[in-house]
C-alpha cells in the first residue's frame, strides 16, 4: 500500500503479505530457492506486467510510476 490507508485497507495488506509468504515458502521447498529471491522475482514480474501509469516499488521500496 502507498501511502496510509484505512484500517480495512491495512488488514487486507498484513493479510495479502502473510498468503504471499506462504505460497513462497512452498515455492522455495518446491525449487531450492530463498524466500527473498522468490519474493524478488515475484515483484520483478508483477511490476513488468503492470500498466503504464500504475505505482511499483523498486528494490530499494521507494514507489515509482511506470
Amino acid at each position: 500500500m502507498r501511502g496510509s490507508g484505512t484500517a480495512d485497507a491495512s488488514k487486507l495488506v498484513v493479510e495479502e503479505n502473510r498468503d504471499r509468504g506462504a505460497v513462497y515458502g512452498l515455492i522455495t521447498r518446491e525449487t531450492g530457492a530463498t524466500p527473498d529471491s522468490v519474493g524478488k522475482a515475484r515483484a520483478n514480474q508483477i511490476a513488468a506486467n503492470s500498466r503504464a501509469g500504475v505505482w511499483v516499488q523498486d528494490e530499494n521500496g521507494r514507489w515509482l510510476k511506470k
